[in-house]
């Protein structure tokens, strides 16, 4: 491999990673509103699931809209930044139904 390709390809991976968190953070106030708390005292990985089943249909769109937008993105990079802008998400709301628990079990505590 050459050093310019190289390089391109070191670009494109900090470029997709930055746009998979752009991507994460304008899905995650519509993700965390379908989310019910209530349904997620569910294991940690039956969690995930539903979370990811409830952002997947979200961060799609996302991702459209920003390749419609964006022409010098390739649409070869939707499912790549999908699988990371969904794992962003889903790690984001389990940390916040965490600390949503943690809290309301000092609550009952206190």
């Amino acid at each position: 491999m050459s050093f310019f390709r190289l390089l391109k390809s070191f670009w494109q991976r900090q470029s997709v990673a930055e746009l998979a968190r752009q991507i994460a953070a304008r899905a995650y106030p519509l993700v965390r509103e379908t989310v019910d708390p209530q349904a997620v005292p569910i294991p940690r990985a039956e969690a995930r699931g539903y979370i990811r089943a409830k952002a997947t249909p979200v961060i799609r769109s996302q991702v459209q809209a920003l390749l419609a937008a964006e022409s010098r993105l390739a649409a070869s990079l939707a499912p790549l930044l999908v699988a990371h802008a969904g794992e962003r998400v889903v790690q984001s709301i389990l940390a916040d139904l965490s600390r949503d628990k943690a809290r309301q079990a000092s609550r009952r505590a206190a």
